[in-house]
């Protein structure tokens, strides 16, 4: 039997730390941007609601006062 001798140098070392070094600081600035995006993604389906609730009242409104107008020119 071959006995293999596995060496590891100090520089491959040290460019293997910074490799996982580098991926960590990535995914955490990734899960940083998603958060931000998450948040701002809930902010402006809120507004949307609001927008719709808003011109949804508005729209009965303009009925509503254009029916009065309505009845009033009839007589």
């Amino acid at each position: 039997m071959l006995k293999k001798k596995l060496t590891l140098h100090l520089d491959a070392l040290l460019v293997i730390g910074l490799l996982f070094l580098a991926s960590i600081a990535f995914n955490v600035c990734q899960q940083r941007q998603v958060h931000r995006l998450t948040e701002e993604n809930l902010k402006l389906q809120w507004q949307a609601t609001v927008d719709k609730l808003n011109l949804e009242s508005q729209q009965a409104t303009i009925d509503r006062l254009a029916g009065q107008q309505g009845t009033k020119k009839a007589p």
